[in-house]
Parts: C-alpha cells; sequence; structure tokens
C-alpha cells in the first residue's frame, strides 16, 4: 500500500480510537498476507504511540466535519504517525465547514521524524495556516517539487511575504530549489508585480536544472471577479518565451478564476 486517507467525523476523537482500535494493522492487495510476524507491512497505533509505516507514498488528510477542525486533534493525527519514505502530503476539508487550523508544531516534529528532507516532493495545504508558519516548513523540506497552497478567506497566507521568500536571487540560496509546480488559490491578498518576480525568477532558474527539462508550471487562481488582465497578460508573454506552462480559465467548484 502506497497510500493513506484520514477523514475526520464529528465522534472521531484520536484518544478514543486508541482505546478501541489499538493497535490496527493496515494491509492492501499489494502488501502479504497478514501474519504473526513482529514486523508487519503496517502498524498504525493512536493515542500517543509513535509507529513507523512502511513504504508509504501519499497521506491524506481530509478533516471534513472534524469537531471544530481542531488543531489539537489534527495535532493529536500527526503526533503518532512516522512515514519515513512519504512523498506527498495533503492537509484540507472537502466540506464547506471552515478550514481545519493548521497544526504548526505537530507537523514540524512529524517532518523531522519522517526525515521529510530526504524524500517528500509534494506539499498541499488548504488550512488556517499563516505565511510565518508555512515559512518554517519549506526550509525543511529542500527536495519539494509541488507546492499548492490555499488561502482561506478572511484569513489570507498568500502575502507578499510568502511570494517574496520563494523569489529565487543570486545572492541567497533559493527556497526548495527543486520547485517546478506552484498552485496559488488566492483572494489577491498580495502584490501582482512581486508574483511576477516569483514565477520569472523560477523560470530562469528551472531552465538552469536540466532534470526538470527546462520548465516551470504556474496554476494561479483567483475569484473571477478579482482577476487581473495585466498579470495575465505578463504571464501569456512568459508562456510564449517557452519554458514555462500556465492556463487560465474558470473553476467552477471553488469559483476562482485560473
Amino acid at each position: 500500500m502506497t497510500s493513506l486517507t484520514f477523514r475526520g467525523r464529528k465522534s472521531a476523537h484520536w484518544h478514543t480510537l486508541g482505546t478501541l482500535l489499538s493497535p490496527i494493522f493496515i494491509f492492501s492487495p499489494f502488501c502479504p498476507a497478514p501474519t504473526t510476524s513482529t514486523n508487519p507491512p503496517f502498524i498504525l497505533i493512536f493515542g500517543g504511540s509513535l509507529v513507523a509505516f512502511g513504504r508509504w507514498s501519499l497521506l491524506v488528510c481530509d478533516l471534513c466535519r472534524l469537531v471544530g477542525h481542531s488543531a489539537l486533534l489534527a495535532g493529536q493525527m500527526l503526533d503518532s504517525l512516522t512515514l519515513p519514505s512519504l512523498e506527498m502530503f495533503a492537509y484540507f476539508s472537502y466540506d464547506d465547514n471552515p478550514s481545519p487550523v493548521w497544526p504548526s508544531d505537530s507537523f514540524l516534529a512529524f517532518a523531522d521524524r519522517s526525515r521529510f528532507s530526504e524524500h517528500l516532493i509534494r506539499l498541499e495545504i488548504r488550512a488556517l495556516v499563516t505565511d510565518a508558519e508555512l515559512l518554517c516548513c519549506l526550509p525543511l523540506l529542500p527536495r519539494l517539487e509541488d507546492l499548492v497552497v490555499f488561502d482561506s478567506p478572511p484569513h489570507i497566507v498568500i502575502t507578499d511575504t510568502l511570494l517574496q521568500a520563494l523569489v529565487c536571487t543570486s545572492s541567497t540560496p533559493p527556497l526548495v530549489p527543486r520547485l517546478d509546480y506552484l498552485s496559488l488559490s488566492s483572494v489577491l491578498g498580495f502584490t501582482d508585480s512581486v508574483l511576477v518576480d516569483v514565477i520569472t525568477s523560477r523560470v530562469m532558474h528551472t531552465r538552469m536544472l536540466s532534470r526538470l527539462n527546462g520548465v516551470f508550471q504556474a496554476d494561479v487562481w483567483w475569484f473571477l471577479a478579482r482577476q487581473r488582465a495585466e498579470t495575465l497578460a505578463k504571464l501569456s508573454e512568459l508562456v510564449l518565451e517557452g519554458g514555462f506552462n500556465f492556463e487560465s480559465g474558470l473553476d467552477a467548484d471553488d469559483g476562482y478564476w485560473r
């Protein structure tokens, strides 16, 4: 098994699950049959116990209807996990309730335990997170290739501060140097020119990395009523110059312009 999805429910309390279901053995058709081995393929123990998994590549935390989207409960979930081979991490809620709170300290500890610096290549966050909290995470993820971030109105994480930190300069090593895909769903709480600086500098940086075949991909979504024609025109010019992929269009589900 290479993926795991947690879906929160109103009655879900991690300490209760730990009492009823600890330990939990998780198997898939791709794993050997359950045995009495002292080293089974995958074990998850809730309630504070820390157990390493096998070769997971994807963890999706869909906190739909989790009580109050509590950072404490979400933190307890992450505190229970060590995933030393994880490549993709997604944290969000699909329902219409307020976005979940980002458990910053628990994620930082989880990332350190799981050695995300060695293997995490995709991070997706749709949560109540600040630009400062996100900027605490990114230096720990030097192998990150895909970054997907959402504003959660009225809370804004995609700010000038965040974008300026993503600009590549010749004077300092770039943050997340392997980044080749950036997706931002925003209420436009930033300066347009800073966004253009990020994309322009990343296109130039990516061209120098033969591993990426010289192509940088950006998806920038914003509410249709707030679209910026001038910014779209500048990004379209970059596409014509080569080494950059960008698409625009209306996303009907979220009401964002892309």
